[in-house]
């Protein structure tokens, strides 16, 4: 997986379209995702998997309204 925020690992399919260490246009937050490795997959998925801070950023951005109540009431 990646370690870094906005980094990516891509189906191998896609390493002729998707560089190694180049961005491509699939944005979170504003930032373009950079590729950082493939992986292989036998029915071919096309997911892309980025690390928990990245997704993280992705549903924040997405929504619309956020509440977030602490776990301790006191």
């Amino acid at each position: 997986m990646p370690t870094e925020d906005y980094e990516v690992i891509v189906n191998k399919s896609n390493q002729y379209e998707m560089k190694l260490n180049k961005t491509i246009k699939t944005q979170v937050n504003g930032k373009e995702l950079k590729v950082v490795g493939y992986y292989d997959s036998k029915t071919n998925k096309q997911d892309y998997f980025v690390n928990n801070n990245t997704v993280k950023y992705s549903v924040i951005n997405k929504n619309e309204g956020l509440m977030i109540y602490p776990k301790n009431k006191s």
